[in-house]
């Protein structure tokens, strides 16, 4: 059973060949891609699956949480198979997104919950800035 399957299964959702290629290649990349990077990798083996699917799945997956959802900007999301809570860097140039290793990982929900008085349910922390390939210096 592929690695795909078996999460599915596990979190209870519905088995189908989409759905295992759409968690398998967000399993196998760290490029952090957007739905409609998804659909055209998913088209390549699936050519009658639509992007609606994609959406519906990628949304699925995010609620369930199988996967995280990265809210780049107010209008673009990107999504990552790697759920613990850990730091993103966003070139605001060319949109690429990449994992902030090595950071230390301090308590803040606790913090802002005390502080707030909210329940923290997510915790999403993202740099903006220019990638090595677009910084002018």
């Amino acid at each position: 059973m592929r690695h795909a399957e078996r999460i599915l299964k596990e979190t209870g959702i519905k088995v189908t060949p989409q759905r295992s290629e759409i968690l398998e290649i967000l399993t196998n990349t760290k490029s952090h891609p957007g739905v409609e990077s998804i659909y055209l990798q998913v088209k390549e083996k699936f050519p009658s699956v639509s992007l609606a699917t994609v959406y519906k799945t990628v949304e699925l997956f995010a609620r369930t949480g199988i996967i995280q959802e990265l809210c780049v900007t107010r209008d673009v999301s990107r999504y990552d198979a790697r759920v613990e809570p850990h730091p993103h860097v966003n070139c605001i140039n060319c949109g690429k997104v990449e994992d902030v290793e090595g950071l230390p990982q301090d308590n803040n929900i606790e913090h802002a919950e005390r502080a707030t008085g909210y329940r923290i349910l997510k915790e999403e922390t993202m740099y903006f800035g220019h990638c090595k390939d677009c910084r002018e210096d």
